[in-house]
């Protein structure tokens, strides 16, 4: 039989009491029907004020404002039942309200001290905005609304008085645009004209506004509100008109434009140019200038010392070509019609009239006819001496040299006698062999020769200049017509020279045998073949794209040997002996010299550099020629290891271990070869530290080449620790001086960080728990301070800028805490100063006093453990173990009761430890003694009795525990027998 064992388990329970924290009263979407919910926010978080959306800060409840309402606080604060704070400045309201409008126009004013911004679309966008830091004022702004409007209305007050009001007022549909504007014309400089606006809604009391310009809105006409204006504008206008309607609901309608166009008279003309005689038979141009022409405008010539009479039918330009046959008087003048109808006042020229000799259309036979132009002592432009007039004639042999003494000309068939500005056309025509034929040709001043009865000119000086000569060689067939041309500029020497000869030319070369292309310091023959050679002629060859420059001297034959130290053009032509002195054509090549690189001088980069970055190398000094390129590669000597990513002059490159790279020239045939090379060892070192790591109560400043806070274009450059819970960068513990870098610290471990153009980031984890006023007292330059990720201060300038004051705030900090302080500097100065002052020390866990719980279990049975006593925090939990006090920690048993089932007697110890500030309590302990549990075992004897012995013993085997032996009737309900607790027991005065 068993024996039961009965255990208790007593369960103890705690009550924590805690202070309720205001939780803001309100949805912050929802809408007032027919009335305003303001919704509040602390805006004391903000890093500047204005700042939009005001939703983005602290929820501090709701104020309810009706429809039309003025909120003036004074330098009162903000209250309400509904708000968890009453605010006074630094705060913000956004305003929302639900109505429906009847369909129409509405005047609105918002006013507010400070900024406001109102929306009639749910905040979508902004009807009147007016966000600034200013004193009361108001903005009235008409829209249209119909039916439900959704109305947010932003506020937000920064300091001293607080001052917030919306009015509405249905203002009916405002006035149209004008749809016309009569009087828009074409007027006469000084006309004036009435413009009139007409057509579109005209609301009661809406009065005109009229401008000038394309602009509506910009140059508007003073005083002129009438439908009607009267202007009288000097120049082309474009006039602009619209409607306005009256307060409160001022409106500006539309506006529609016109331009009125003011056209100008025109003015006499002031004078006539052209020759004042002119020979019978020839014509003279007339041009006159001066005045003003005006658009539309014609001139009108006529005949008469009577301006207006005679008029010459279709002559409306300012040039007019006459042939009078008498002396004749011209007059001229400016005439118009339409807006200014008017004839300006003209003026007159005289030309006279003489008669020449000869006809200038017939040529020479045999014999050259010169005829003569001008001459009238007038400079004109030398290619239009002939067209002035025609004078008479001369004759000349087919070969001839004239000199004019003092220049004068003078025949018995000239009009005239002349010695200065005149054109001599000579004619001539000859039946020629086919040939070439050479015109050997010279003049004081120009002269020019035509084969083709002055279309076109084969040879020409045609300049005002000393005795010139010159010659050309031409191909002639059959009947020519030759005209050759002189002109005498300015009084000095005049004289005019022609000859011919025929000519045999000789051909171009067509081809040139020899090696073009060589190394430069290489030299190649080259003979130039093909073509016809005359008797007498030479070869001439040169340098150069241009036949005829760049002539090599001395060399006249077919073969010609060249060591050009650049790649060169060259030409060949043949020259024919004189008198024809004939010049082939060209033939034209290239010798291309490929020169050889020389070796590079320098080869630059940066060293030492940390690991992880790259440095670039580039090639200074020496040549690299055209083709050639460069070889990079590393190792200890040049050649090694080619690096075939590049052959330009420059590379990047990333090494992990300090390596020593080359760079040499090389170029491609006919000079195939490498200069020497040039090398530079980059050092690599590995800056220590992980920046991402923030220092176990210690500061580890970082220092990263580069000035930017986000750190994205810095490189990481290394770090030192300073164990201070306030540092300052210019004292104390790896204290540096501020025109240096982190790297000048004594306890640097990494790369150089610059002095100028870096970031240091400082950071620290794990803080004495408490409440702590957090400041910079030094700053340079813009700087950030982060804790547990989240910025809390910041400031664009130095400290010295007076932008900002170096109050972080009041943070509680534990083991945990992370504080973060990134600077950036530019030039100048650069420190950061960091002070933590403890103001509210954390309150700390105390032990448990004690452990209840059973001293002694059954094997295989649990146990509850309670700990109890001792004074708990918020951030306390409790530590279970067993054996030694700190170890054969129980994972994560961190309640105050411990269900254990030990299978041998087991010490129990239990503390408490603080999750935030890492502190731990001393323990209390207690002893589960483990008891062995009941075994029934098995009985041995016999079942079975004689009625006559009716007894039996009893064995009882394989026990474990206090031993009962027990009887029953029935085989159901048993009772103990009285004495009977040992393993052997005698039944007897046993029953059936």
């Amino acid at each position: 039989m068993k024996k039961a064992l009965f255990v208790l388990f007593l369960q103890v329970s705690f009550a924590f009491a805690q202070t309720t924290p205001c939780v803001p009263a309100g949805d912050e979407q929802a809408y007032g029907n027919d009335s305003w919910i303001g919704y509040a926010y602390d805006l004391a978080t903000a890093a500047s004020l204005p700042t939009t959306p005001i939703t983005g800060f602290p929820y501090k409840g709701y104020v309810v404002r009706s429809e039309q309402f003025d909120q003036n606080l004074g330098t009162s604060a903000l209250t309400a039942s509904t708000l968890c704070k009453n605010m006074t400045d630094k705060f913000g309201v956004r305003y929302r309200m639900t109505k429906s409008y009847a369909a129409g126009y509405y005047a609105i004013t918002v006013g507010g001290d400070d900024g406001y911004m109102l929306s009639v679309d749910g905040g979508a966008t902004f009807t009147i905005t007016n966000w600034v830091n200013a004193s009361y004022r108001t903005t009235t702004k008409t829209v249209y609304l119909n039916g439900s409007t959704s109305l947010v209305l932003d506020y937000f007050e920064n300091t001293g008085n607080s001052r917030v009001s919306f009015a509405i007022v249905p203002c009916g549909a405002p006035s149209e645009a004008p749809q016309s504007i009569s009087g828009i014309t074409t007027v006469c400089q000084g006309a004036a004209v009435t413009l009139t606006a007409s057509g579109g809604f005209e609301k009661p009391g809406a009065v005109y506004q009229w401008g000038k310009g394309a602009t509506v809105g910009s140059s508007v006409i003073a005083g002129q509100t009438a439908a009607s204006i009267t202007v009288n504008p000097t120049a082309t206008t474009t006039y602009w008109v619209r409607r306005v309607d009256a307060a409160p609901c001022v409106a500006y309608s539309d506006a529609i434009t016109g331009v009125v166009t003011v056209k100008a008279p025109s003015t006499a003309p002031t004078s006539i140019s052209g020759n004042s005689f002119v020979c019978l038979g020839g014509s003279i141009t007339l041009t006159t200038s001066g005045g003003t022409l005006q658009s539309g405008a014609v001139y009108e010539w006529g005949t008469g010392t009577t301006v207006g009479l005679n008029p010459i039918a279709g002559a409306i330009t300012n040039s007019i070509t006459v042939s009078p046959t008498t002396a004749t008087t011209y007059w001229v003048r400016r005439t118009e019609s339409g807006v200014c109808t008017s004839s300006s006042a003209g003026i007159t020229k005289y030309v006279d009239v003489s008669i020449p000799e000869g006809n200038p259309t017939e040529y020479g036979v045999g014999q050259w006819k010169g005829y003569v132009y001008a001459g009238n002592g007038s400079q004109v432009a030398n290619d239009a001496i002939f067209n002035g007039a025609y004078r008479g004639y001369v004759t000349e042999s087919e070969t001839f040299d004239r000199v004019f003494p003092g220049c004068q000309i003078s025949a018995a068939n000239l009009c005239g006698t002349y010695y200065t500005y005149y054109g001599i056309k000579y004619k001539m025509n000859k039946t020629f062999p086919a040939g070439y034929y050479n015109f050997s040709m010279g003049g004081d001043d120009g002269f020019r020769l035509s084969i083709d009865g002055g279309q076109t000119y084969a040879f020409s000086k045609w300049n005002v200049q000393g005795f010139t000569t010159g010659s050309v060689t031409l191909y002639l067939n059959g009947d020519t017509n030759l005209v050759y041309e002189y002109f005498q500029g300015p009084f000095s020497i005049a004289r005019v020279k022609m000859s011919v000869t025929a000519c045999t030319p000789s051909e171009a070369p067509t081809a040139v045998d020899g090696v073009t292309t060589i190394c430069k310091g290489t030299n190649t023959q080259l003979t130039a073949n093909g073509g016809f050679t005359s008797a007498g002629a030479i070869y001439q060859w040169g340098t150069g794209a241009t036949a005829g420059a760049g002539t090599i001297s001395g060399q006249t034959g077919a073969s010609i040997t060249v060591a050009p130290s650049s790649t060169t053009n060259y030409w060949v032509r043949r020259v024919d002996a004189a008198p024809c002195s004939l010049i082939s054509p060209a033939y034209t090549f290239t010798v291309t010299v490929k020169q050889k690189s020389t070796a590079p001088t320098t080869l630059s980069a940066t060293t030492p550099i940390c690991t992880g970055t790259s440095t670039k190398l580039t090639v200074t000094g020496g040549t690299l020629q055209t083709g050639g390129v460069y070889e990079w590669s590393y190792g200890s000597f040049a050649g090694e290891n080619v690096i075939s990513t590049t052959t330009a002059n420059n590379i990047t490159v990333t090494p992990t271990t300090t390596t020593q790279y080359w760079v040499r020239r090389f170029d491609a045939a006919p000079c195939s070869s490498f200069t020497e090379a040039v090398s530079k060892t980059i050092t690599v070192i590995v800056p220590a530290g992980d920046p991402s790591v923030f220092g176990d109560s210690t500061w580890n400043l970082y220092g990263y080449d580069g000035s930017d806070l986000t750190l994205q274009s810095t490189t990481y450059k290394g770090f030192y620790v300073n164990p201070d819970l306030n540092f300052n960068t210019q004292t104390g513990t790896n204290g540096w001086v501020n025109t240096t870098s982190p790297s000048a610290s004594a306890g640097w471990s990494g790369c150089a960080v610059p002095n100028e153009y870096f970031t240091m980031v400082a950071k620290r984890k794990g803080f004495p728990c408490g409440t702590y006023n957090l400041s910079l007292s030094n700053w340079d330059d813009m700087t950030e301070v982060y804790l547990n990720g989240n910025r809390i201060w910041s400031c664009s300038a130095w400290n010295m800028a007076n932008r900002c004051s170096g109050a972080i705030g009041s943070y509680y900090l534990d083991a945990n805490s992370r504080i973060e302080i990134r600077v950036r500097e530019v030039t100048g100065y650069s420190n950061v100063a960091f002070n933590a002052t403890l103001t509210t020390p954390a309150t700390v866990a105390t032990a448990p006093s004690a452990i209840n719980s059973p001293s002694a279990i059954c094997t295989g049975s649990s146990a509850s453990l309670q700990a109890t006593g001792g004074v708990s925090t918020a951030n306390a939990q409790y530590q279970w173990g067993t054996g030694t006090v700190g170890s054969s920690i129980l994972g994560t048993q961190n309640s105050a009761t411990l269900q254990v089932s030990p299978t041998e007697s087991t010490t129990y110890w239990v503390r408490r430890v603080d999750t935030s500030c890492l502190t731990v309590t001393d323990a209390t302990t207690v002893t589960v003694q483990v008891d062995q549990s009941p075994v029934a075992g098995t009985v041995s004897g016999d079942a079975t009795v004689c009625a006559t012995s009716n007894s039996t013993t009893l064995t009882l085997n394989g026990s474990q525990g206090n031993v009962q032996w027990q009887s029953s009737a029935n085989g159901v309900d048993f009772t103990n027998i009285s004495g009977e607790t040992s393993n052997s027991f005698f039944a007897s005065n046993l029953t059936a």
